[in-house]
């Protein structure tokens, strides 16, 4: 199978990620603020770290699929801004479809 042209340069490469990091840092503050809950710094690192693995994942989703890196760079964004555990589960959702698997996580039986 054929690799797509990479339309992205390096430094997008880098910055996209960090993006979604920044992105996940800011959004996991303003909703535990809006909670009224402590902010913990050791949290929102996780939580950023884990936002910019899952940035990588949308950016190279992104790039496989002809996004434009602009339009790459918003959708990376906003998924970091959203966070790690709801982007990977759209993420999860996409990844089921496009292996032929049948239903998500709720058509599976409980153990």
């Amino acid at each position: 199978m054929d690799q797509p042209p990479s339309n992205f340069t390096w430094w997008q490469m880098v910055v996209f990620p960090i993006l979604a990091m920044i992105g996940g840092a800011l959004g996991h503050v303003l909703r535990t603020l809006d909670a009224g809950k402590h902010v913990s710094l050791w949290r929102t690192l996780l939580e950023s770290l884990a936002a910019g693995f899952v940035g990588c994942l949308v950016m190279l989703l992104c790039q496989a699929l002809g996004a434009t890196p602009q339009i790459a760079g918003v959708i990376v964004g906003v998924c970091g801004w959203l966070g790690a555990a709801m982007s990977i589960r759209m993420l999860e959702k996409w990844v089921r479809r496009w292996l032929g698997l049948s239903g998500d996580k709720s058509d599976e039986p409980t153990t």
